[in-house]
């Protein structure tokens, strides 16, 4: 009796899990409307991983709500009965920068603006930059990554500062003048090795003379 009790109880957690995330995950509708077609329709609004927005000429209802049957559409504009094909206007959407919806167990319909994410395999962190494509230099250990961040990383709450670029400029300042170095040296060893050769040169010389 105990052990069905048990399984009863393991598949109820399991299912009201299961419904969480489906609801979660679950795509948002809007009522929109266009005064110049004259037609409501019902928009995609976007999840907790992007917004979505009205493209031009349509605006959102006064409720917003999807389900209201349209009751601020105005009489004598076309409204669909259901959602389906030919029902939904085109939204503008924009993904979210969030350390969640860069996350691999993110439960959005598509995945937040990831762009600006960075790695610690080390240390096995994630964390967001402020823009990628101006960072001239990041820290030490921390990489730019291109997927969702891993499961098992942490994320670092106040993100990472990219390096100014004079930081950058020391780096390459001190490769060159190493470079610089061991040229000069490489020049100075080829001297003293010509003077030494002339001065071999001309001891030979007199000693044959005198001979």
């Amino acid at each position: 009796m105990k052990s069905r009790a048990f399984l009863g109880m393991g598949m109820l957690l399991a299912l009201s899990l299961f419904v969480t995330t489906f609801v979660t995950a679950a795509p948002r509708y809007i009522e929109v409307v266009n005064h110049t077609t004259k037609q409501c329709m019902y928009m995609y609004a976007g999840d907790e991983c992007e917004n979505c927005s009205p493209p031009e000429g349509w605006e959102i209802l006064s409720n917003g709500i999807r389900d209201h049957h349209f009751e601020d559409c105005p009489s004598g504009y076309s409204r669909p009965e259901t959602i389906g094909s030919g029902s939904i206007a085109p939204g503008i959407c924009v993904p979210i920068k969030d350390a969640f919806c860069c996350s691999t167990q993110h439960t959005g319909a598509r995945d937040g603006d990831c762009s600006d994410v960075v790695i610690n395999q080390t240390e096995k962190l994630c964390a967001f930059v402020e823009d990628i494509d101006n960072c001239p230099l990041l820290p030490a250990g921390w990489t730019k990554y291109v997927w969702l961040c891993p499961s098992g990383y942490e994320w670092v709450d106040e993100g990472i500062e990219c390096l100014d670029a004079e930081s950058s400029d020391v780096v390459e300042n001190t490769s060159d003048s190493s470079g610089s170095a061991g040229l000069i040296g490489a020049i100075l060893v080829a001297l003293f090795l010509v003077v030494l050769v002339a001065l071999l040169g001309t001891r030979w010389k007199r000693r044959s003379n005198c001979r």
